[in-house]
Parts: structure tokens; C-alpha cells; sequence
């Protein structure tokens, strides 16, 4: 018998409580950005460049983590992130929220990265799945009940701050919660990969960019079309529902959770094939955002099976 920490609903709900917070920072981010300068520019700096940070923050946390305990790593991000929030959301200078917003999201991927290495060390693989769906869909439903406040001016005032702190601050007490402990057998855990890593490693990478590629071929969003009247916090419902069912079904199978996510890969094309119709906007929005949800899922989860 082999005991191991699985506290899947400590996990479950750190990368609730973890992707509810950088997802808000972010929008009230990028609404501040788009008083300030054109929607095109706010694109540009909150979500080419934010990316782009938020993606140095997850290879900071890789190093970070090799040589520090994710708790302090987390909790030292966290204390940053409050830190950076006030003068990104409330700065009154472009230069200002522009450099706060771009080290709110190198935070946003120290963040990251910190509670997927908290899923990969403390679950089961085979219960894996589940946390990270359920953890990213619910906090997806909260971000757009929070967008209800105040009449849906909440991402637009000083009161997302307090939000924001308040939500800090619940993560912070959820990474200090001691994990509970059950005993597995070694029957019941994943068989690591018989496959050499390194041509596991680029296999999954090429799937992972494959994923991207068409998904952003089919289905992308700009500034412009939320200054438009379309509610990224509404439409991101449908991720959720993606998230959620996504987790489920990988969590029973990964040969069955990778099927519907290349399954999910036919959609992006399908809204290909619509525009110039007489459709929604929104409907768009909501097939990426669903077919997104099981790309998410699919690529952390086999990443975290490797890190195994």
C-alpha cells in the first residue's frame, strides 16, 4: 500500500478560488485599458502582450518551484497580486495600468502554475481530472455572477478591488489547509507512460499547438466587440459547461476525454462555416468557449500525467 495526499476538494477548490481571482484581475484589467486607449490597443496589451506575461509567470513558477515549496511560492504570488492590483485597475495613466497589468499577469501565471503543480503532487491520476474541470467551471459561473453586481459595473469601479482582496485572501487560507490522506493501492494508480519522455513531451506540445491553432483559426474575440455590448462574463458560461463535462468524462477515460476533445476540434471549423450568416455574435463565443473547455482540460491533465 502506497499513501499519498489526495485532498481533491482542498485542490478543487485552490484553482477555484486561484482562477476566480487572476480572471477577474484580468477583466477589470483590460476594461481600465479600454477607458484609456482604443480597443485595439487594449487588445493588444491586455491579451497579446498580458498572454505572453502570463506565460513568462508559468516558466518562472517551473523554476521557482525546483527550488522553493509551492506554499510560499503561492502565497509570495498572492501578496504580489494584491500588491500590483490597485494601481493596474484603478491607475490613471495608460503607462501605469499598462506595466502594473502586465506584472499582475506574470503573477496571474506564477499563480497558475503554482496550484497545477498542487493538482499534479497531491492527486490520484486517475482522479485528476475532475478537480481541474470542476474547479475552472465553477469559478467561470462565479466570474459572471460577480459581473451581475452593481448592475454590471462592478469589473468598471474601485469595488472589484475589495473583491479581488477578498478572494486573495480565501486562497491564501485554502493553500494552508492540511490535505487529508487515504491509502491506495498501487494497482490504482496510473502506469507511467512506456513511451520515451522526450517524444512524449513533443508529441504532446504538437497536440497542444494543434489545439491552439485551430481553435484561434475559428473562433477569436477582440476589445472592439465588447465595446459592442457582447459580455465575455456571460458567454463565458459555456466554458464552464465545457470545463465541467470535460472533467467528468477524462476523469472516466483519457482515451474517451481525448476523443471529445478532438471531437471538440470540429467546432472552431463549424463556426467558420456560419460566419456571414445571420448569427449571433454570442452564438460563437459560446461554441469556442464550450469546445475550449475540453481543450483545457485535455492539455493540463496530459501534461500532469507526464510530470508523473
Amino acid at each position: 500500500m502506497k499513501k499519498i495526499r489526495t485532498p481533491y476538494i482542498t485542490i478543487t477548490l485552490l484553482i477555484f478560488f486561484g482562477f476566480l481571482l487572476t480572471s477577474t484581475g484580468h477583466l477589470s484589467w483590460m476594461y481600465r485599458l479600454m477607458a484609456q486607449t482604443t480597443a485595439e490597443a487594449a487588445y493588444q496589451i491586455s491579451t497579446v502582450a498580458g498572454y505572453g506575461a502570463q506565460a513568462i509567470g508559468i516558466l518562472l513558477s517551473a523554476v521557482l518551484l525546483r527550488r522553493i515549496s509551492s506554499r510560499k511560492v503561492l502565497t509570495a504570488a498572492l501578496a504580489g497580486y494584491a500588491a500590483c492590483l490597485f494601481p493596474a485597475v484603478l491607475g490613471t495613466t495608460l503607462a501605469a495600468t499598462a506595466v502594473f497589468g502586465l506584472l499582475l499577469s506574470i503573477l496571474c501565471g506564477i499563480i497558475a502554475g503554482s496550484y497545477l503543480y498542487e493538482l499534479t503532487k497531491n492527486t490520484a491520476a486517475h482522479h485528476r481530472a475532475l478537480p481541474f474541470g470542476v474547479g475552472y467551471g465553477t469559478a467561470t459561473i462565479a466570474s459572471w455572477l460577480l459581473s451581475l453586481i452593481d448592475g454590471g459595473q462592478v469589473y468598471y469601479g474601485s469595488g472589484v478591488v475589495i473583491i479581488c482582496l477578498a478572494l486573495t485572501a480565501l486562497t491564501v487560507l485554502t493553500v494552508f489547509i492540511k490535505p487529508c490522506q487515504q491509502e491506495i493501492t498501487q494497482a490504482q494508480e496510473s502506469s507511467p507512460p512506456q513511451i520515451k519522455p522526450h517524444v512524449l513531451l513533443l508529441t504532446a506540445v504538437g497536440v497542444v499547438l494543434l489545439f491552439s491553432l485551430v481553435n484561434n483559426i475559428g473562433f477569436a474575440y477582440s476589445a472592439a466587440e465588447v465595446q459592442n455590448g457582447l459580455h465575455p462574463e456571460l458567454s463565458r458560461i459555456f466554458y464552464a459547461v465545457g470545463l465541467t463535462a470535460a472533467g467528468f468524462v477524462t476523469n472516466k477515460s483519457r482515451k474517451y476525454g481525448a476523443i471529445c476533445a478532438l471531437a471538440a476540434l470540429a467546432i472552431p471549423f463549424v463556426v467558420l462555416a456560419l460566419k456571414g450568416e445571420p448569427v449571433s455574435t454570442a452564438v460563437f463565443w459560446a461554441l469556442g468557449y464550450f469546445a475550449f473547455g475540453f481543450y483545457a482540460v485535455f492539455r493540463v491533465i496530459m501534461f500532469a500525467d507526464i510530470a508523473d
